[in-house]
């Protein structure tokens, strides 16, 4: 059956949000039965879109019964609501989708507009289930009260709508601003903290998202229906149960064969796993139910992207822009593509389309990360300005603040950098996200390393272990491994190798410790690093070159914003050009240093500043004047503005002076 939208004869339009809203709660009552296959809100809209009428937001009854054709729906319920004084009242008809015939009407009534939650909603439920012969199979008992399920005020069930709507459509922002209105009218509304903690989880705030999902698991014992599935699948995510969460969605996919977002969750668990052809085709069981299902295309595109086949891409990516003309995803979605062709041109115009429809989506964060594969800085820099005071969330802002302090380091402005690791701790802490209030630690630690600011790198590491044994952000294993290792590397620069040596072997038998798999994985990669790097300082080249290869290796992509800094912190990219060097074959070092000077084959990482610095020597070394002149240039103008008493800074401009001297 399908409900379509009440007709307001009040004569208020203040009640107009009642035509959306009193459907939706039917649909919802309706469910819970589990005997009745009612089509969704949503997908009474996704047919509207293939009759071409997608800028309606009104079906009315000529229209219902059109739709219900369309869909093979047997039946459809027409419904009005009416106001004397403080009494409203609602009605209802059912009608055999196709003679039109009627087979019931029902009605209810109540004092004041949340009667219609507390009451009415609950009698009309039963009379339509009574209606279409099920209330035998059904009892009253069995079906919580929809102010259970929902909530008992409309005030927080309209937000709770538009709030949905926003979610849909990316707007986390907005969408976190209307759940929380919902759950401050209604403290317990079960189905609003689960959306709630979606959006808080789409701005970085991660301990908002828990706390939210624990207040909707306090709130949602009786929660059932497809909402309480994707609340079980929720909390699997949260977690970090796949396997469960993927048999819950297996389960909705069961049980709603003609919900289409569950076979969108489907293909990201999929695709998450690498098995893209199974990803590709959950995304066309949804698109199956709904060809102009944005999201859909948008994910088929990106599996395309990962396939090499642009031109597939480009389709997709195209048809969802189509379908969704007002929505800035499909120009971001279209600038991660032209990016991973290698033209950052299209892309940043891609990405200045996407900020025109809205400038708070975060396109500005991927367009600075073009610039600066161009190592144009400063342009990144400034494209990180514009968007700090548009970020949606603390979370989101304190990102932005975090690609500041990255940019900045790269220009030689350390102490910028510092700052703004040290505001984007700020900002996460202000939401209790202590995990990345760690990660800034880190990143400070890194940025100290590469400058060769030694004292100052020690007492980071100090404060991160410190930090992390506190809040219990990881493993108590995992922390000695990383603290092990990091100041393991300060003892090889220093020249303490047998100290850096008993580090890497305590390592080694912390690796035997249990930790999560992931957990694992981080220690696994600390000791290849700190044993390449002790191997190189031993002259064991091969051996060191052989223990580097065991780091993973990977892409940056832009739709994940954390393999931005993965790939650029700790800048360890050009440890084989330094082996090579060390070894005495320097052709195969300046090709090596070369070659990370074209990010098209470095899979899309920054070109550090001290590739070119390390370059230009061994152009010196070998004779090369105009190519170490031309090197030395490069980095003087992108260190024009770096703080005074950096040795790499001085350095250079020394040379470039001698150089040009000569």
């Amino acid at each position: 059956m399908a409900v379509i939208n009440f007709i307001n004869q009040t004569g208020d339009p203040n009640y107009d949000y009642l035509q959306d809203a009193i459907p939706n709660l039917l649909i919802t009552a309706l469910e819970e039965s589990k005997t009745l296959q009612v089509t969704t809100w949503e997908r009474l809209f996704d047919l509207l879109k293939r009759l071409g009428k997608e800028d309606l937001n009104f079906i009315d009854r000529d229209l219902g019964f059109e739709l219900c054709r369309l869909d093979g729906i047997q039946a459809i319920i027409l419904g009005s609501f009416t106001k004397a004084g403080n009494v409203f009242a609602t009605s209802v008809n059912i009608l055999d989708a196709q003679s039109k015939k009627l087979i019931k009407s029902a009605g209810a009534r109540g004092v004041g507009v949340d009667s219609i939650l507390k009451t009415q909603i609950d009698t009309l439920s039963r009379e339509i289930s009574s209606g279409i012969g099920v209330e035998e199979q059904v009892t009253a008992a069995q079906i919580s009260p929809i102010r259970e399920v929902t909530t008992n005020s409309m005030e927080a069930y309209n937000a709770f709508l538009k709030g949905r709507d926003a979610f849909e459509n990316w707007h986390f922002g907005d969408a976190q601003r209307l759940f929380r209105r919902a759950v401050e009218i209604d403290p317990e509304f079960a189905m609003a903290y689960i959306y709630l903690a979606q959006s808080n989880q789409g701005l970085n705030d991660l301990a908002g998202r828990d706390s939210a999902f624990e207040k909707s698991k306090q709130f949602s014992k009786r929660l059932g229906g497809k909402e309480g599935l994707y609340a079980e699948a929720l909390g699997a995510q949260i977690e970090q149960n796949q396997e469960k969460r993927f048999s819950i969605l297996k389960q909705i996919a069961a049980e709603y064969p003609k919900e289409k977002r569950v076979h969108l969750n489907l293909g990201d668990y999929y695709f998450g796993r690498g098995r893209l052809d199974e990803a590709e085709i959950e995304l066309n069981e949804a698109l199956e139910l709904d060809p102009d299902f944005g999201p859909a295309l948008n994910w088929l595109a990106y599996i395309y992207i990962y396939k090499k086949d642009f031109g597939q891409a480009l389709g997709y990516f195209q048809k969802y822009a189509s379908v969704s003309p007002d929505d800035s995803n499909p120009y971001d979605s279209m600038g991660e593509l032209y990016f991973n062709m290698g033209d950052l041109e299209k892309a940043i115009e891609k990405y200045e389309e996407a900020i025109k429809i809205r400038p708070d989506s975060g396109a500005q964060i991927k367009a600075a990360y073009c610039y600066a594969l161009k190592e144009d800085y400063s342009s990144a820099v400034r494209w990180i300005n514009h968007y700090i005071p548009v970020a949606p969330s603390e979370g989101v802002q304190a990102m932005a603040y975090e690609f500041r302090g990255l940019y900045s380091s790269l220009q030689g402005n350390l102490q910028q950098a510092l700052s703004d690791f040290s505001k984007a701790a700020e900002l996460f802490g202000s939401i209790q996200n202590f995990t990345y209030m760690g990660i800034m630690l880190s990143r400070k630690k890194w940025v100290s390393y590469d400058w060769g600011k030694n004292d100052l790198c020690r007492a980071y590491i100090q404060a991160l272990y410190d930090h992390q044994a506190h809040y219990k952000t990881r493993s108590d294993s995992l922390n000695r491994a990383l603290y092990q290792c990091y100041l393991g590397l300060l003892d090889l620069r220093e020249n303490r190798l047998d100290e850096a040596q008993a580090r890497l072997a305590e390592v080694r038998s912390l690796l035997e410790t249990p930790m999560k798999p992931q957990e694992t994985r981080d220690a696994e990669r600390a000791y290849y690093l700190l044993s390449a790097e002790t191997h190189l300082a031993r002259g064991l080249e091969d051996e060191a070159i052989s223990e580097f290869r065991r780091l993973p290796s990977f892409a940056v992509s832009l739709s994940e914003e954390i393999t931005i800094i993965m790939r650029n912190l700790p800048w360890t990219n050009d440890f084989l050009g330094r082996a090579l060097e060390k070894k005495g074959e320097i052709d195969k070092a300046i090709a090596e240093y070369e070659r990370l000077l074209d990010p098209k084959k470095t899979g899309n990482i920054l070109v550090h500043p001290f590739s070119r610095f390390r370059l230009a020597r061994l152009y010196e070394k070998t004779g090369q004047r105009a190519k170490a002149i031309e090197q030395y240039e490069k980095l003087v103008a992108i260190w024009a503005t770096a703080d005074q008493g950096l040795l790499q800074v001085d350095e250079a401009r020394a040379r470039l002076r001698a150089l040009r001297a000569q």
